[in-house]
């Protein structure tokens, strides 16, 4: 939460969230269910939401004094997202191939029927609408949530991470078992296939400059998708690149590599990389 300066690290063999205090590095410990998979923050709310996959639970934690009540949700919570403009909290349920929606004021919960293995969420804020990676499907499931209602996009086969750009109102779906990127249109579900590389995993986006990064993890790359027209550029950087994140207002991305035991740190505006050693996978 970088309104509070408090990291959140969840730690799935302990049952529990390490929560770091950025200022001094000190810590303290919050009991949750047992093996938290994943973690949301709503920011508006200082509310910390923790999809715990062995449990079949979500504890919510209160930023303030890490208060942490537990509310039901289906087998196998694996990934879980928030819209802090509802307030509304989804949780992708693994193994029931559902959603639960939380309604962040009151705690309450509903079951929203989603495709077969439901692995990664992703928000627009802007149109109000959630989207489910569905594994084994090979879909993704459209939650609208002013009206309710639900949409069922094709993707390519095992659809493992999904991102959104709320300014261009675009979708980016990962499949793992081809070699390109499924991007939807929001506004009509419409789709076109990116060519990206093999076995396109984690990925993320930087809105600013409508620049999407796919770490393509079977061919040591990771792959830029230029928003505006879908064309490509690779950045080979070695290793096995696994995970993405975008520092947007630096322009900075950092991959996470399985295998080099360092993370690769990239320019944004030049592309020109360095590796960073830290520990082991």
């Amino acid at each position: 939460n970088p309104l509070t300066n408090r990291i959140y690290v969840g730690n799935a063999s302990s049952s529990n969230v390490t929560v770091i205090d950025g200022s001094d590095y000190t810590t303290s410990t919050v009991t949750v269910g047992s093996g938290p998979n994943d973690i949301a923050v709503n920011l508006i709310t200082n509310k910390i939401y923790v999809a715990n996959f062995t449990t079949n639970d979500v504890t919510v934690i209160n930023g303030s004094d890490n208060s942490a009540p537990t509310l039901a949700a289906g087998a196998r919570p694996y990934a879980i997202g928030v819209d802090a403009v509802t307030n509304k909290v989804y949780c992708a349920n693994n193994l029931s191939n559902n959603v639960t929606v939380i309604d962040g004021t009151y705690n309450m919960t509903a079951n929203v029927t989603a495709g077969n293995t439901p692995r990664a969420v992703a928000i627009n804020p802007v149109t109000n609408k959630t989207y489910f990676a569905n594994y084994q499907s090979h879909n993704v499931t459209v939650i609208d949530d002013p009206t309710g209602t639900t949409a069922t996009v094709p993707t390519g086969a095992w659809p493992g991470d999904i991102v959104v750009n709320p300014i261009t109102n675009k979708i980016y779906v990962g499949s793992g078992a081809n070699s390109y990127v499924t991007v939807i249109d929001g506004a009509d579900n419409s789709t076109v296939h990116v060519v990206t590389g093999y076995f396109p995993g984690s990925m993320d986006v930087n809105p600013v400059t409508n620049k999407i990064y796919v770490a393509n993890s079977s061919d040591n790359k990771i792959a830029i998708i230029d928003g505006a027209n879908n064309s490509v550029t690779n950045v080979v950087i070695g290793g096995t690149p696994r995970y993405v994140a975008v520092d947007a207002s630096a322009n900075k991305i950092y991959v996470g590599d399985y295998d080099g035991n360092y993370v690769t740190a990239i320019d944004g505006k030049n592309n020109a990389f360095v590796h960073i050693n830290t520990g082991l996978i």
